[in-house]
């Protein structure tokens, strides 16, 4: 019990850690104030609340994020360079995102400065291109791990057709037998796994893209046309994938 309660607390002295939580407790929010709409409103309307307020409480905290993404930009920068076996589009659409990640703070920042009146301006602007710096980092993830599931596919193919003509060859066994063979071997195991992650990924991007495009300024495909419940079933379904990612025994 001693030895749980160190785990969750470390877990939540991190702040990614604590961020992800915070973000799956924000999304799940708007999820049950989604469900509630019309058969509970007040408490659908405490759920709106809780939504909005953590969002913003959010966006406070990564105020101080700015740095942090800076790091990692020149991190990523020093390991493309370094990379020999990767084209050079998928060299360039891992420094677009991340460059994108890195004007998305300031943008963001600014935006949140103008809302609450401590600078003047408008605010749409600066949301919209918030928003668009978000979401295509996230269609070119979706991109990318679907691209690689289809190579996974492949292999699995490949190394399911080997095994097949093998068993073959030795004795005579069912297309049953043979599946239930080829998952028990390392390689394929090792294979789905990798699947399975990728899958989750591409659930994940593709999850916030369609929330990142909700949030763009009306007249903008699906833009502000989303219910809360569908906003709230997206965000958290994300949020439950990057928890499953950090928690220790399943970081990806």
């Amino acid at each position: 019990m001693a030895a749980m309660l160190q785990e969750v607390c470390a877990f939540l002295e991190n702040y990614w850690c604590r961020n992800q939580v915070l973000r799956t407790v924000q999304f799940s929010s708007a999820l049950v104030g989604g469900l509630t709409e019309t058969s509970h409103p007040a408490l659908s309307l405490k759920m709106a609340t809780l939504y909005s307020s953590l969002a913003n409480m959010r966006i406070i905290s990564r105020f101080l994020d700015d740095l942090p993404a800076l790091a990692h930009t020149l991190k990523t920068w020093r390991s493309i360079k370094l990379m020999k076996d990767v084209s050079l589009p998928a060299k360039l659409a891992e420094l677009f995102s991340v460059l994108c990640g890195l004007l998305y703070y300031p943008t963001e920042h600014m935006a949140w400065l103008v809302d609450n009146k401590l600078v003047t301006g408008k605010s749409t602007s600066l949301w919209m291109i918030a928003m668009v710096l978000w979401g295509l980092p996230l269609l070119i993830s979706a991109l990318q791990s679907t691209t690689a599931l289809m190579s996974i596919n492949q292999e699995m193919e490949l190394l399911w057709r080997q095994e097949k003509s093998s068993n073959s060859m030795e004795k005579q066994v069912t297309f049953s037998d043979q599946r239930q063979y080829v998952g028990r071997t390392p390689q394929m195991q090792v294979l789905m796994a990798r699947r399975f992650h990728i899958l989750l990924s591409i659930i994940q991007s593709l999850s916030d893209f369609v929330n990142a495009v909700h949030w763009l300024p009306e007249g903008v495909l699906w833009s502000g046309k989303l219910p809360l419940f569908w906003v709230g079933l997206l965000g958290t379904l994300s949020s439950l994938i990057g928890l499953y990612k950090i928690v220790p025994g399943h970081v990806v």
